[in-house]
C-alpha cells in the first residue's frame, strides 16, 4: 500500500507500540511494544521473538476506571514500576537501533498525547528519545479510518477492526503488550485482505463530498468521452490502494 509506506518514510523497522495511562492526568503507567522488519512492500518479514513491556511509576493515582479496565493498580506500580526515563532508556535498548530510522505504529491519537503529558510530570535527562518517538509516530487508526468505517461512518475500535478483517486470534485487550501484538496483527490482516479494504472504500467514496483519485479518474474518463463501469472503478481503487 503506497499511501501507508509513505508514512513510514522508507523505514524498514516498525515498532508496534501501546501505552496505558492514568485516568485523569494521562501519565503513562505501562508500555508495550513488538518490533518487526518489513520488506519494500510493507510486509512483515521478521519479528522480535520477545515483546517489550514495562510498568511506569506515575505521580498521580491510576484511577478506578483504568484499574478495572487494565488490572493495573497503584500497588502494582509501586512494586513493579520504574521511572519514565528508565522506561524510555529500556525501550531504546529494545529497539536497538537509531530511533530516527524507525516508525512507531500506534492506534489512535492518545499515545502521542500521553507521551507529551507524561513529560510534564517527569524529569528526563535524555529528552531526545521521546522526541524521536513523537516525530516518527504513525497513527494506523487515522490511516485506516480513511478507507474503512462501520455502516454509520464511525471508526472501529482495534478489536472490532480485527474482527472486521476476520482475525480470529485476538489477545486480551488493555494489556499494553497484547494491544501492541493486536495492532501488529491488524496491520498484517489489512495487507492480506485488501479486497475487504477495497469494498469498504467504495462505501466511503459513496458518502464523501470530496472526490479522491479514483473518482477523479472516473470523471476524467467521462470527460474524455470514454465509457466507464464498475470494472474501471475497481481498477482505479486497486491502483490507489496498491
Amino acid at each position: 500500500m503506497k499511501n501507508l509506506r509513505r508514512l513510514f518514510k522508507k523505514h524498514t523497522t516498525l515498532v508496534f507500540l501501546d501505552f496505558e495511562g492514568t485516568q485523569f492526568s494521562h501519565e503513562i503507567i505501562a508500555i508495550g511494544a513488538i518490533k518487526c522488519k518489513i520488506d519494500q512492500f510493507g510486509n512483515i518479514v521478521e519479528e522480535s521473538k520477545e515483546g517489550f513491556k514495562r510498568y511506569v511509576l506515575a505521580t498521580n493515582p491510576v484511577g478506578k476506571i483504568i484499574s478495572e479496565m487494565t488490572h493495573i493498580t497503584d500497588e502494582i506500580l509501586q512494586n513493579e514500576g520504574i521511572s519514565f526515563e528508565q522506561a524510555l532508556n529500556d525501550f531504546a535498548s529494545y529497539v536497538g537501533e537509531e530511533m530516527s530510522n524507525v516508525s512507531f505504529v500506534v492506534f489512535g491519537s492518545n499515545d502521542a498525547l500521553m507521551l507529551v503529558e507524561t513529560k510534564k510530570y517527569s524529569q528526563i535527562n535524555n529528552i531526545e528519545i521521546l522526541w524521536k518517538i513523537l516525530t516518527n509516530i504513525v497513527d494506523f487508526q487515522a490511516f485506516l479510518s480513511q478507507y474503512c468505517r462501520d455502516k454509520n461512518s464511525n471508526i472501529f475500535s482495534l478489536v472490532n477492526y480485527l474482527k472486521h478483517f476476520n482475525c480470529e486470534n485476538i489477545e486480551e485487550s488493555h494489556d499494553p503488550l497484547n494491544d501492541a501484538i493486536n495492532l501488529k496483527r491488524l496491520y498484517q490482516e489489512v495487507l492480506k485482505n485488501q479486497d475487504i479494504l477495497r469494498e469498504d472504500y467504495k462505501e466511503i467514496l459513496y458518502h464523501t463530498k470530496v472526490f479522491p483519485y479514483p473518482i477523479k479518474q472516473i470523471l476524467k474518463d467521462l470527460a474524455d468521452g470514454k465509457k466507464v463501469s464498475a470494472k474501471e472503478l475497481d481498477q482505479y481503487i486497486k491502483e490507489y490502494l496498491s
